[in-house]
């Protein structure tokens, strides 16, 4: 897609959204359409004014992070780079769980101190797709979240704001992009090679 027709259909969206939702609409984040994401959208939603950029978690070729966000430059400034945990995702989407299983899913898989999990679906999802799911599966998770200690739900800006950050590199120029941890023995990978620096 070429990037002028990006551009406006970012700010279409923001338009569309700011009119049905009202003021309190805060484009901080972007949820590409279909969850398709390539490096050469990154320049797009950045000057766009979005802070994040949600990714499905198949893209994500390195450490898998449940305790820091990744960043990445873009525009001249950082991007935050939140990774969906798909199949937890799925299975809400695809009504293959309830509030009960799913945070006793989180607590087993993720016991191991502070860390989160990112879960995204369309809207659509909730009282569409699936009827009555906002009652039955999001507003009994938050009741249960309410009264058992240890977890919270909170929306990805304060997710990304409130968590520490591992520095990702972006594109260096490679047709597919290119992220690598920025730890002193950093590992750089790409789409298709692992390589030492």
């Amino acid at each position: 897609i070429p990037e002028t027709e990006r551009e406006r259909a970012i700010v279409e969206n923001a338009r569309t959204n700011r009119r049905l939702i009202g003021p309190s609409w805060n484009t901080r984040g972007f949820f590409p359409p279909e969850m398709a994401y390539g490096h050469e959208i990154v320049e797009s939603v950045a000057s766009s004014g979005h802070d994040w950029v949600m990714v499905s978690g198949v893209a994500c070729p390195a450490v898998w992070p449940t305790e820091s966000v990744y960043r990445m430059r873009a525009h001249n400034r950082d991007i935050h780079v939140l990774f969906r945990d798909d199949v937890t995702s799925n299975a809400i989407s695809f009504r293959q769980t309830d509030p009960e299983r799913f945070v006793a899913t989180l607590r087993r898989t993720h016991d191991h101190g502070d860390h989160y999990v990112v879960t995204a679906m369309d809207a659509e999802t909730f009282g569409h797709h699936i009827h009555g799911w906002e009652h039955e599966f999001l507003a009994a998770t938050y009741d249960l979240l309410s009264v058992q200690r240890g977890s919270i739900m909170a929306v990805a800006a304060a997710t990304s704001a409130s968590t520490p950050i591992r520095r990702v590199g972006s594109s260096t120029g490679a047709n597919c992009g290119e992220w690598f941890d920025g730890s002193p023995a950093t590992t750089r990978i790409s789409c298709s090679a692992v390589e030492a620096p």
